[in-house]
């Protein structure tokens, strides 16, 4: 996602601002993923597109200055360099100019890009390759006048290694308009008054685990007491304390207000056990959990499997039940629909195979390594199978409706992975979970309630180019806009701790990035030090206009491990109604 920043009148008071994001130039900082790997750099958007990622090694053996430096080897020619990339309004209208130490084995170049990015174009751009018989350190210097136009997104750095040997880079210096940049500034301190605001606002939580007491959630059960859908996000996924309120919040929904349907950001068909345990199915609730996806594999889960299977053996006529509306199986669906024409409609089968057989077999539903014209013509075969299936379904006739419905589902979802899959757009992944969810929501029986489990990034309204999460191209914004008040979007964050993601090829435990100061978190953990307390609840209605609506960093990390993960700037009350915040978190509980 590009980062979107809204930074230049903040340049030019220096004095106001509050250091952010380090940039690691000297390569001194270790990733948290990997101890090997420098901190906030990653592989190149090359690799999304197939190409294999240069090996990055941060090596204490070979330096030009400091402890360490970069030391890259490509395993081919067309590998993906290592990148660092920094918002484009930070340097919209500047010169920048970037100085550097290479070096490189014999037979290989070391190549350096600097460049500006807009959408699909890049307006200003300088490169470097250095090699020949000299292997010791050089000095490189690229410059580039970045043209003073809103649409440049980024500002792209790029280190890559080409030849048999290994190239290597350090003490990189960055400048605009003749200041040196080694970190990332971030927005004033909020002033007193709005930290008052803050205070008076937020409310203590006595108990994140469910409890019976619920007297301390009664400002957030007010605060929804006329939503129909109710959004409960997650800053990131693998964080036990999110999953352990949002169990608590859950059950006092179902217990008193109205909830029966609980929608999870996962595929259909792999929701479809978790669901049948809750309604009394067999086997334990790891089993339960075992379809879902692997960052949802947690105790934290299997536990709030057990509390609703308790729940709906306690109240059998209001049960709560669970469905998925993600988008990214493509397998699951394509299975789902041969089972159904097998006992339905077998002859039409060989059709099926025709207009599936190359995108179901794949290993995974997004494959950015296959050429786009074969993932569009995969997308194209989707909508030929979902239209004519739909003219085929009337004839299996009034006892075979329930399979009809199911077939016809399973067309939809196999046809939105295809064209996820041949766009890579995470704005229309948004755009179809929420057409999803407004299925479901519109079809819940009268005076019924459905929450919504996503990251915080989907759940949020706000609808921003410039001050929301993933852009404003949001599932929640969708919601909201077919709802209105009836849908409400709150958020989960944290300051420090750890959490589980996927680091180095595996799910473990990884240290957060303390809040920065200058980030919404830290104003959260202020009041949070303040009262004592162990999580606070912040509803944000009547926020007034000013600095507590104006975009702020916001943590935001999916399954993968990030080093900082406060790139976005939000508008924490355009995003959300309220917010849940705990000062220390720990990683969620795997046992895989």
């Amino acid at each position: 996602m590009p980062v979107r920043l809204v930074l230049w009148v903040l340049l030019v008071l220096p004095c106001a601002l509050v250091a952010q994001q380090p940039l690691n130039l000297g390569f001194e900082l270790a990733s948290v993923a990997d101890s090997t790997a420098p901190w906030g750099w990653t592989p190149g958007w090359q690799v999304m597109a197939g190409a294999a990622p240069s090996r990055a090694l941060l090596d204490a053996g070979v330096v030009a200055e400091g402890s360490r430096s970069l030391r890259l080897t490509g395993p081919n020619d067309s590998a993906a360099p290592f990148q660092l990339q920094l918002p484009g309004r930070l340097v919209q209208g500047q010169e920048v100019r970037l100085r550097l130490h290479a070096r490189q084995d014999p037979g290989t170049t070391a190549l350096v890009t600097l460049e500006a990015w807009g959408n699909r174009v890049v307006p200003a751009a300088d490169s470097a390759a250095i090699g020949g018989a000299d292997t010791g350190w050089v000095t490189a210097s690229l410059r580039i006048v970045v043209p003073a136009d809103s649409t440049i997104h980024s500002l792209m750095l790029q280190l890559g290694a080409r030849g048999p040997g290994a190239a290597w880079f350090d003490g990189l210096e960055l400048e605009l308009d003749g200041r040196p940049l080694t970190a990332l500034p971030g927005p004033p301190p909020l002033t007193a008054e709005a930290r008052r605001w803050l205070a008076t606002h937020a409310t203590t939580l006595r108990h994140l685990a469910p409890h019976p007491d619920s007297a301390d959630l009664a400002p957030f059960l007010e605060a929804t007491r006329e939503a129909t859908l109710i959004g409960l996000g997650e800053s990131t996924h693998g964080t036990a304390e999110f999953i352990t309120l949002k169990h608590r919040l859950l059950a006092a929904l179902a217990a008193g207000g109205g909830l029966r349907v609980l929608l999870l950001e996962a595929n259909a068909a792999d929701v479809a056990p978790f669901e049948a345990y809750l309604q009394g199915g067999p086997g334990t609730a790891r089993d339960a959990v075992a379809r879902l996806y692997p960052i949802m594999q947690v105790e934290e889960v299997a536990a709030l499997a057990d509390g609703l299977r308790a729940h709906n053996r306690a109240h059998p006529g209001a049960a709560v039940h669970a469905v998925g509306f993600d988008v990214q199986d493509q397998a699951g669906p394509a299975g789902l629909l041969r089972r159904e024409l097998t006992e339905h409609d077998a002859r039409w089968l060989p059709r099926l195979d025709a207009l599936t057989a190359e995108y179901a077999a794949a290993p995974s539903f997004f494959t950015p390594g296959v050429a786009p014209e074969r993932r569009l013509r995969w997308a194209v075969q989707a909508d030929t199978l979902e239209r004519e299936l739909a003219a085929r379904l009337p004839r299996w006739g009034r006892t075979a409706a329930a399979a009809a419905e199911r077939a016809q589902a399973a067309a939809r979802a196999y046809r939105q992975a295809a064209w996820v899959n041949a766009t890579g757009s995470s704005a229309l992944r948004d755009t179809l979970m929420a057409e999803n969810v407004v299925r479901l929501v519109d079809a819940l029986p009268p005076g019924s309630r459905a929450a919504l489990w996503a990251h915080d990034a989907h759940v949020s309204h706000g609808g921003d180019p410039l001050r929301s999460l993933n852009g404003g191209a949001q599932m929640g914004a969708t919601l909201r806009r077919h709802l209105g008040a009836r849908y409400r979007a709150y958020a989960f964050l944290t300051a420090r701790g750890t959490y589980r993601a996927m680091a180095g090829g595996v799910f473990r435990s990884v240290a957060l990035f303390p809040a920065p100061a200058a980030s919404h978190e830290a104003a959260l953990d202020a009041l949070a030090r303040t009262r004592g307390t162990v999580a606070l609840f912040l509803p944000l209605a009547g926020v007034p206009t000013g600095e507590l609506e104006a975009p702020r960093p916001l943590r935001s990390i999916g399954y993968m491990a990030m080093d900082f993960g406060f790139e976005p700037w939000v508008s924490l009350p355009l995003d959300f109604d309220g917010v849940f915040f705990i000062p220390v978190s720990r990683a969620a509980t795997g046992w895989r």
